[in-house]
């Protein structure tokens, strides 16, 4: 057997086998004599028809299953003799088998490309200087606790609609008389005031009282996420089945205390901090995106395409089910969506290899105990026991995931420690 090897690009090599024709002679006939003892041919026993019979019946199968006999026994003989360890399936092209004469195919495979981070170290990055938490800032997240706290009841003095009012509405859509499943609902709560109803929409509804019918017609711009909408001029009609409005409570140590403080004033000092430690956590998260934009700036590296597509599929796996969590109905995901999660895919695997590469030169690991500590701090935010967590991560094959966020962790802080950081 003769074996090369052709290195097309970083991630995909090419492997020439040759295999000699005493070899390939000896496969055939392996591949007759089956064929002859289970040949079923009119006019004659099984086993029993001559040799220029059979092979007028049999002979492309014949040649086929040789051929894929030869490369399945000699593939993976070929990729060890040049030390080769694909990743993804072979691409197989073979050349004809023929009686007495060598046989030949190429396969083409991607690979883990050879790779090696370079300049990580004093990476210049800067810092935002963290803003003062200002009294109206509190003001606003006391304003959020209210509306969270409000009571939503149906308004009892008989009145239009107004800016602020919830609704409950049915409302048909339809294109040229003609009606869209997807803009039709019964019962559905909406909310006015709060900008997160079409403009064009939403006006339509002031005025409306309970109990009323309006037919009217919007048009959806022509950058809509949903494509066969966008531009399109949409009648629509609603029936207003209720009106309700929201009752906020008062600012005062009564509503203090309903969120777990014990007067107004400690619950402003807390708002006040945890403001400050999300102020502070954005700016780290900043750093961090800015570095690893650095580091992939300084570390061009070619990724395999079987790695991207499943890095893909799992970035949208991940977004679907954080919408299935929620019970929220996923958006359409059109063509500019995916490109923006393959994007995402291929920066996610080339921080992953300058990363690794950077674990191994610095020594950088996490023990067992350490992912221990991990799963405690989860068990603890989700008041769980310890050794129920650990047992699902275990089950769910969950841990090198885990373990590798750690590792990640680590670097990162590394990096950080090592980096020219200026505050900006």
């Amino acid at each position: 057997m003769k074996v090369s090897m052709e290195e097309i690009s970083s991630t995909e090599r090419k492997v020439e086998v040759t295999l000699p024709k005493e070899e390939v002679t000896g496969k055939i006939e392996e591949v007759y004599k089956e064929v002859k003892k289970n040949a079923k041919i009119r006019g004659f026993r099984p086993g029993r028809a001559p040799r220029q019979v059979i092979e007028a019946h049999y002979k492309d199968y014949i040649f086929q299953e040789t051929s894929s006999r030869l490369i399945s026994e000699s593939l993976t003989k070929a990729l060890e003799e040049v030390s080769l360890n694909p990743i993804s399936k072979p691409h197989v092209t073979p050349d004809k088998v023929a009686p007495d004469k060598d046989f030949h195919y190429s396969a083409v495979f991607e690979i883990i490309p050879a790779f090696e981070a370079k300049d990580y170290l004093r990476v210049q990055l800067k810092k935002k200087k963290p803003q003062e938490v200002t009294e109206e800032d509190v003001e606003k997240a006391i304003e959020e606790l209210r509306r969270g706290l409000a009571e939503i009841s149906p308004v009892e003095e008989e009145r239009e609609v107004r800016a602020g009012d919830y609704l409950i509405i049915d409302y048909r859509g339809f294109a040229k008389e003609k009606p869209l499943k997807e803009l039709s609902s019964s019962d559905v709560q909406v909310a006015t005031g709060e900008e997160k109803l079409m403009k064009e929409f939403e006006e339509n509804l002031y005025g409306m009282r309970k109990g009323e019918e309006k037919e009217f017609e919007i048009t959806y711009p022509e950058d809509f996420q949903m494509k066969n909408l966008a531009g399109e001029r949409i009648k629509f009609r609603v029936k207003l089945k209720d009106i309700l409005e929201k009752k906020l409570p008062g600012v005062d140590d009564e509503f203090a205390k309903d969120v777990g403080e014990e007067n107004l004033g400690e619950l402003k000092k807390k708002i006040r901090g945890d403001l400050g430690k999300k102020v502070a956590q954005q700016i780290e998260e900043k750093l961090k995106k800015n570095l690893i934009e650095e580091l992939l700036k300084r570390n061009p590296v070619e990724v395999p395409s079987i790695l991207i597509e499943d890095e893909y599929r799992r970035l949208l796996r991940e977004f679907v089910l954080s919408f299935q969590r929620q019970g929220i109905q996923l958006p359409p995901i059109g063509e500019e969506a995916r490109g923006k999660f393959r994007e995402r895919a291929i920066n996610n695997l080339k921080a992953a290899f300058i990363f690794g590469d950077i674990a191994k030169k610095e020594g950088i690991g996490v023990s067992d105990e350490e992912v221990d500590e991990k799963l405690r701090e989860i068990a603890s935010n989700a008041d769980l026991e310890f050794e129920n967590v650990k047992e699902v991560y275990v089950k769910r094959g969950l841990v090198e995931d885990l373990k590798s966020r750690a590792i990640e962790e680590k670097i990162i802080s590394f990096l950080l420690e090592k980096a020219d950081i200026q505050e900006a």
